[in-house]
């Protein structure tokens, strides 16, 4: 098997720089046991996605040049200010999955900037240098993006064990006007797996699996006093149950508790808060799918 790693890791390694390069040489160490394993190995997704998202050479070689960020945008704005703006987002926050899935069109993004010459001056060279720069971050992160695609479509679908519920999170949500009397008071969110296809840019075909839920007529979203939103978007910045911040949408549980009426409520907690609290274990990682707006 020719190992994607093995083949990509100089280029890769290019875009970091001091620590940044350590941790990003170690997620590559960890990314190739996994591939040749064919499987995530239980933890590694996060810390790996985690380090390879610090490309500061990257970021860099970007906002080094006059020109910076914004004459990149506006140099392409003519042909889509949504996906010249994302290039620039995707290279300044070293979002490289993003940037691998969005298939630009370089070829009008250097077309556009040739067209205005004249508009940026001076500042031209600098810019093309910056276009340049993000073109080469995005083709040699690639490979690697869509290595950590394909481990992704390996896992399986997560198994969730009942433990029971905390007397300390009882209580609170006691005093919410939440009852217990039911036994499926806290309950996970009905959900159903799928596995959906996805094509790389060579063509070929390969199936992730993607969590569907299935929320009751009625559910009340965004209750919770850590809720960002009023209206509800997937995926919230906050755990429900006890505030901290959560950025990996891997690590969400969707649950449902009723209140005294019975009407249920939608509560997004996080993994850990979901065991120690609610006493449900989860095991294994899946991608849950972005339910509309509550209405």
């Amino acid at each position: 098997m020719n190992s994607v790693v093995e083949t990509g890791r100089v280029e890769v390694l290019k875009w970091f720089s001091g620590n940044h390069n350590v941790k990003a040489t170690a997620a590559l160490l960890k990314l190739e046991e996994c591939e040749k394993a064919g499987e995530w190995r239980p933890g590694v997704s996060r810390s790996v996605r985690a380090a390879l998202s610090k490309s500061n050479v990257a970021i860099k070689a970007i906002e080094g040049h006059d020109g910076q960020i914004g004459s990149l945008v506006a140099a392409t704005a003519r042909y889509g200010l949504s996906q010249s703006w994302s290039l620039a987002h995707n290279v300044q926050f070293g979002m490289f999955e993003q940037a691998a899935a969005a298939n630009f069109d370089f070829a009008a993004f250097e077309a556009g900037l040739e067209e205005r010459r004249s508009y940026f001056g001076p500042d031209f060279d600098s810019v093309k240098e910056a276009l340049a720069a993000a073109k080469n971050w995005v083709q040699d992160m690639t490979p690697v993006a869509q290595l950590i695609w394909k481990l992704d479509a390996a896992r399986q679908a997560p198994v969730f064990t009942h433990l029971g519920v905390s007397p300390t999170i009882t209580k609170t949500l006691e005093q919410l006007n939440f009852h217990f009397s039911a036994p499926q008071s806290i309950r996970l969110c009905p959900m159903r797996f799928e596995r959906v296809e996805q094509i790389d840019e060579k063509g070929n075909k390969f199936t992730v699996p993607v969590c569907i839920l299935e929320w009751p007529a009625g559910t009340v979203f965004g209750a919770s006093a850590h809720a960002e939103t009023i209206g509800y978007e997937w995926p919230e910045g906050k755990c429900h149950s006890c505030g901290h911040a959560i950025k990996n949408d891997l690590n969400w549980v969707p649950l449902l508790v009723d209140d005294s009426n019975g009407v249920p409520h939608a509560l997004w907690v996080g993994t850990d808060c979901s065991r120690s609290l609610f006493g449900i274990k989860v095991k294994g990682e899946i991608r849950i799918s972005k339910p509309e707006k509550a209405r």
